[in-house]
């Protein structure tokens, strides 16, 4: 089975939640913490569950610098690498009152699967999901080009030529995305599905050091190392959009 890689910070029942909506075996599940501190934690807290997905200390601290550690700890190897908030995937489906529906757990890995079959046959090494839970925005397609949300996303690992950006605490996932498509010149991303998470509603992780100001000097660095690529969204601050005409 592919491995499923989580950086995680204080959210030990988060993980749980994460690992149980994939349904992932947690012999295959790889959660990377910060310090030792956190792995005794984490193992204590799985211990009393009955489980035991593989605690990896990372002695780093950032979300760029714990992505990092992973791809390095992965380097050539497949992985499904998600944010430790996810609670569940869904599909669109027009034929349905109901916009968005579930995938199954036989949907999920079928997903996986698919995911990694399209990297190979298109010589590059992301792909993603649609980043929000809106189906208004949704399609059928698969796009070549298109932010892949670093929540949930398939990778081969090449930690020699792409990597995140240290520099950026938000918004790293853009830039590895449009390193990718620098490289590789296109992604792939699955935009009839979709990944749900508590991105701004959890404490721990991101959402320690969250602001607007942070928010703007990721915007900055993205504008002026992308402009063909990059604009500002004029309707949400600290926000940027992508410009790319999709390919189908």
């Amino acid at each position: 089975m592919i491995p499923l890689a989580i950086p995680s910070k204080n959210r030990f029942n988060s993980s749980f939640t994460t690992i149980n909506a994939l349904n992932y075996n947690y012999s295959d599940c790889y959660i990377f913490v910060n310090d030792s501190t956190e792995e005794i934690l984490y193992k204590k807290y799985f211990n009393t569950l009955g489980t035991n997905p593989n605690i990896i200390v990372t002695n780093t601290s950032g979300i760029s610098s714990a992505r990092n550690y992973i791809l390095k700890y992965f380097d050539g190897d497949n992985i499904l690498m998600c944010d430790d908030d996810i609670t569940g995937l869904y599909r669109l489906n027009k034929s349905s009152s109901k916009n968005l529906i579930p995938l199954s757990s036989e949907e999920i890995f079928d997903l996986i699967g698919k995911g990694f079959s399209l990297l190979k046959k298109n010589k590059t090494k992301l792909w993603g999901v649609y980043p929000i839970r809106n189906s208004f925005f949704m399609s059928d397609f698969i796009v070549s080009a298109g932010f892949v949300i670093g929540t949930f996303c398939g990778v081969i690992c090449d930690y020699k030529n792409i990597k995140y950006d240290t520099s950026m605490k938000l918004k790293e996932d853009y830039d590895f995305t449009l390193q990718h498509i620098m490289k590789y010149k296109k992604i792939i991303r699955f935009n009839n599905i979709c990944v749900d998470a508590k991105h701004y509603s959890n404490s721990g992780g991101c959402q320690d050091y969250r602001n607007l100001k942070e928010e703007n000097n990721s915007c900055e660095i993205l504008l002026n190392r992308y402009p063909q690529f990059v604009k500002l969204n004029p309707s949400r601050p600290g926000e940027i959009l992508l410009r790319f005409k999709y390919e189908n």
